[in-house]
């Protein structure tokens, strides 16, 4: 078996939380209509999620290469 990546198990780890804990408020109260109703808005709501996400760590990832660049390129220009 080849070496898994970290990203897919943190995946199957969170996934498998996520029935648990679905699994554990069906168990408590009872209410599969309850749970798939929010589901299913947790759901619409993800595409919204995930461009809000992106963008604000593209944003983030983009000024930290930014400042490395010009750290760079100050201590070359000190050492000449």
């Amino acid at each position: 078996m080849k070496h898994i990546h970290w990203k897919v198990l943190f995946s199957i780890a969170l996934l498998g939380l996520s029935v648990l804990l679905h699994l554990l408020h069906y168990a408590i109260f009872r209410d599969a209509h309850h749970i798939f109703l929010y589901l299913l808005g947790d759901l619409t709501f993800l595409p919204v999620n995930v461009l809000l996400v992106t963008l604000v760590i593209g944003q983030l990832m983009k000024k930290q290469e930014r400042r490395a660049m010009f750290r760079k390129l100050n201590k070359e220009m000190l050492s000449i």
